[in-house]
């Protein structure tokens, strides 16, 4: 599995190594049901998507060739529709999950975070026990964490919405991550934020941290 993970992230390999590595990990996750989550399980989705997906122009061992230019468009296509549909899955894990905390009592009566950050497992600082000693906090983060479930699938589609939800959506992950010790998926729902930004402005990013690193270098 080990081998076939770098071989993939390497790009040796390409599309059937992601295939490969789907299998293994697919076999060593029903191998391992008892310590398998949620964020594993979205993750073995995720490489299903990506076996689909030409994501091996960069930080790879070895360039390809250059293909027929329609053989390239199919690939484009192809690829588009594999990033895409991470983008769907991920919308409806969000509004599958606001409506499930609708339909849960305990959440609507905004109690919802109050037990998570109480139970012991999910302690993940000494603040947990001050933080849910005030009411209006632990209603704010419960009501809160329905809406943006609920919304974020509608309005992420949206350009002008579109930076503050990913903004409020790693900020709620990084909550998480800090406060309730859930790891792995919160690590792979900030990830997947990456595909809602198109590749003009990753390029506009990257061109700017390039100079920024070279302004410092030349500064020192």
């Amino acid at each position: 599995y080990i081998i076939v993970l770098f071989a993939n992230l390497f790009g040796i390999g390409r599309n059937f190594c992601a295939l490969l590595l789907f299998i293994i990990l697919y076999l060593l996750q029903k191998m391992n049901m008892s310590i398998v989550n949620g964020g594993d399980a979205f993750a073995r989705i995720i490489l299903f998507y990506l076996i689909f997906a030409d994501s091996y122009q960069f930080l790879v061992l070895f360039k390809e060739k250059k293909k027929d230019h329609v053989l390239q468009k199919i690939l484009n296509l192809i690829s588009n529709l594999a990033a895409l549909s991470i983008m769907l899955h991920l919308c409806m894990a969000y509004f599958s999950a606001g409506v499930a905390k609708l339909t849960d009592p305990i959440w609507l009566q905004g109690e919802g975070t109050y037990y998570a950050m109480s139970i012991e497992r999910f302690t993940g600082t000494p603040f947990n026990k001050y933080l849910v000693q005030h009411k209006w906090i632990d209603y704010f983060f419960n009501y809160a964490t329905i809406l943006f479930e609920l919304v974020f699938p509608i309005l992420i589609w949206n350009k002008k919405c579109r930076k503050p939800l990913l903004v409020a959506g790693i900020l709620f992950h990084a909550f998480i991550y800090i406060f309730l010790m859930i790891y792995g998926f919160e690590v792979v729902f900030i990830l997947i934020y990456g595909l809602f930004l198109p590749n003009y402005q990753w390029m506009n990013i990257e061109r700017k941290g390039t100079a920024f690193l070279k302004g410092n270098k030349n500064g020192l």
